[in-house]
């Protein structure tokens, strides 16, 4: 339910990818999870700063340690924000 709201909201406005990216991990869909978060990396949106948060923000438990998931975390130079 709350996807389908997002996405009738996509049509009248931008809607960052990383929220995107937190309903799909809910869901446990890791790989479109992930596929939004590379979207984020490239628009360099803000809301990937919660993704290398020191607290270890439990939205991204199942991908903190995927090579993916690191990867978008080092080339925007976040890595040093993580644990």
């Amino acid at each position: 339910a709350v996807l389908a709201r997002m996405k009738a909201r996509v049509a009248s406005e931008e809607t960052q990818p990383v929220a995107f990216a937190v309903a799909y991990l809910s869901l446990g869909e890791t790989e479109r999870a992930l596929a939004l978060l590379e979207r984020a990396e490239s628009r360099r949106d803000i809301g990937l700063l919660t993704a290398a948060s020191p607290l270890d923000d439990p939205m991204y438990t199942s991908v903190r340690n995927h090579p993916r998931f690191l990867a978008i975390i080092e080339r925007m130079g976040l890595a040093r924000f993580g644990r």
